[in-house]
Order: C-alpha cells, then structure tokens, then sequence
C-alpha cells in the first residue's frame, strides 16, 4: 500500500516532519529520505544553504504586497506579521512574539496572518530585509523577530518602544 508523499521507489521525502502509520514510528531527520523506518541518504547536504531559510533578497516583493504592507504599518502603531492570528498562532516563535508583547504591556497589537497570502509572505521578508516570521513593526519601524523581541524585552528597552 502506497502512503501519501511516498515516491515510486518507495521512499519518503520529508523535511522537518515526523513520518506516522510505518511498522514503528520514524522521526526523519533533516534533509535526509527514508525508505521504510530506516533513514537512508542524504537527500541534501546539511549545513549548507539548501537547507538555511532563503536569503531575504530572492524573495519577491510585489506591489500589491508592498502596498499592504504600507497600509499595515501605517495604520496601526504595533503590527505583528505572523504564522497565524492572535488567538491562534501557527508557530512556536509566533506564540513566543505574542507572549513577549502582552508581558510588554503592548497596547492595541494588530496581527497580520501570513499563512493567508503567499507574496504578503515573501513580501514581508523583502521589504524588511529579514528572512523569518514573525516580525514586528513599531510605528512603521521594523523592530525585528522573535530574537530581537526577547533581548529588547530582558534589558526593558521593548516596553520603552511599546509606550512611545
């Protein structure tokens, strides 16, 4: 019996993903193939740039996502671009973000979902020149992601920024 995403030789190409429903459970690990419950070759090198995010400059920066994005940022004084929405978010680093914010006491946060909009996606990554969600935007101003957010929470700089 064929499973979904398993290849004409037999092999599963995940990344990032735990493979369920073999004869014992398989966690594959990254850039790798397997066949089976047994890792197999690698399918990448890893450590190289095949398997690091992409770099912020190949991706594309349409004007209708621009425009979005202008209209966001200067719309509201804290927007959060995110994997999800506020009630639920889609990614560990998008729940951490939104953590940080309501410990910084943020006033009105406006979440944008990402997920919904592939060039809003890429878009984003472009325009900040940032290559990872979530990131925030203060006032217009690109603060960073969720690393960024953490630091400038620790040293109280982020609530500074926050309350204007």
């Amino acid at each position: 019996m064929k499973h979904p995403g398993q290849d004409s030789k037999g092999f599963f190409q995940y990344v990032n993903r735990f493979i369920f429903g073999l004869k014992r459970h398989a966690a594959i690990a990254d850039c790798h193939t397997a066949s089976g419950t047994k890792v197999e070759t690698p399918a990448k090198s890893c450590g190289t740039t095949a398997c690091a995010p992409k770099d912020a400059k190949t991706f594309k920066l349409t004007p209708e996502a621009e425009a979005r994005i202008v209209k966001e940022i200067s719309q509201y004084d804290v927007v959060l671009f995110m994997k999800g929405n506020a009630s639920r978010p889609a990614c560990k680093y998008s729940r951490r973000a939104l953590d940080i914010l309501k410990a910084s006491k943020a006033p009105l946060i406006r979440t944008v979902n990402v997920l919904e909009d592939q060039s809003l996606r890429d878009g984003i990554k472009k325009y900040s020149n940032y290559p990872y969600i979530p990131q925030l935007y203060v006032r217009r101003t690109f603060i960073g992601g969720v690393d960024k957010m953490e630091e400038m929470h620790g040293k109280g700089s982020l609530q500074k920024i926050l309350q204007g």
